[in-house]
């Protein structure tokens, strides 16, 4: 028999302990655009699309312009702009002068506080017309640039890119008609998606508990790249549960910096899990 230390196949004898492994659910879901980067483009007055300016898939920076429309009711608050703005000028003129002949004593003081009242009153009046193109959709450089000789306004109105991202949906075509109600552009940043998984029941506890020690980890493969996965971390917990599959919707936040992952694809998952083996 061999002594305990030397060399050979010798068995040794150990204390038994408990040592944590890495374990991993493995689930099914669907990759989507992540909502919190994904942005609806419609105008906020209807009108004719008189330009587009960008095409399917282009890369757009925050404030390009997508698409420019010509609207009536643009056209209209424009006008009331101009006016409210010519007749605010006016006022202060008028207050001006009674003022100055007050000052001379050539002036009436109660015709001075008339002039103050009217002149604060239309420039109320042209901050509401203001404020009216700003809910129209122009901003105040737009506004600034306004000129008050011009009397040709057409009310065409550029809309523009809220942020950056990439153009994954366009519904505008020359000439067609638009309002509010209806999307033209969707603006998304494909870096990051959702997958949005099915846990069964019965893995439901673990998963939570694993929650609640820090974030989970999700690797997602998808068959176009089947050598490929890509990381990403669990950031919701569906509250309800599917009655037929006895499945609870679970939300991964996914890292797609290469732009390969495409909303609509099927994936699988495997979710890290903690467990502990003797």
């Amino acid at each position: 028999m061999k002594k305990e230390g030397s060399s050979g196949g010798a068995i040794r004898a150990q204390a038994m302990t408990k040592s944590t492994v890495a374990s991993g659910t493995e689930v099914t879901g669907e990759i989507q655009w992540n909502d919190k980067t994904t942005v609806h483009i419609s105008p906020r007055v209807s009108g004719i699309i008189r330009s587009v300016e960008v095409d399917l898939n282009s890369k757009v920076t925050k404030g390009d312009s997508l698409f420019v429309i010509e609207s009536g009711e643009l056209g209209q608050a424009l006008v009331e702009y101009q006016k409210s703005r010519t007749v605010a000028e006016l006022a202060r003129k008028t207050f001006d002068r009674e003022k100055t002949l007050f000052e001379k004593k050539a002036g009436i003081e109660l015709d001075m506080i008339q002039a103050q009242i009217e002149m604060e009153q239309k420039r109320a009046d042209l901050d509401a017309a203001r404020h009216r193109l700003r809910v129209l959709g122009m901003d105040d450089t737009e506004i600034a640039a306004l000129k008050p000789e011009d009397r040709t306004l057409t009310g065409r109105l550029p809309l523009r890119a809220p942020a950056d991202g990439w153009i994954v949906e366009k519904h505008a075509a020359i000439g067609e008609m638009v309002d509010p109600a209806k999307d033209v552009m969707l603006l998304a940043d494909p870096s990051t998606l959702w997958a949005w998984l099915d846990i069964y029941e019965r893995d439901l506890m673990a998963l939570l508990e694993q929650s609640r020690k820090g974030d989970v980890s999700v690797l997602i493969r998808v068959k176009a790249f089947p050598d490929q996965f890509f990381h990403g971390v669990i950031d919701t917990v569906g509250a309800s549960m599917n009655e037929e599959t006895r499945t609870v919707k679970v939300r991964a936040v996914i890292k797609n910096p290469e732009l390969l992952l495409r909303p609509g694809m099927f994936c699988h998952a495997q979710i890290a899990m903690g467990g502990e083996t003797e």
